[in-house]
């Protein structure tokens, strides 16, 4: 298995790779990862933020009550 950040990293030399294979139909496979790859990282952002303003709303109603 390839290690993700490697190929988020080194998409040419991934396709290369696949090119040496003569698997030419899944090229853009790799696009394809990467592509939602970078989608689950900005989620996963979003996620955060998410948890920290519920958490600063915890706090903050907390201490009017």
């Amino acid at each position: 298995m390839i290690d993700i950040k490697w190929i988020r990293t080194n998409p040419e030399l991934v396709k290369e790779n696949i090119k040496k294979k003569f698997q030419d139909e899944k090229l853009a496979l790799v696009d394809e990862v990467v592509e939602l790859d970078k989608k689950y990282r900005e989620t996963k952002g979003m996620e955060s933020l998410k948890d920290e303003l519920f958490m600063e709303i915890q706090s903050i109603l907390g201490n009017k009550m």
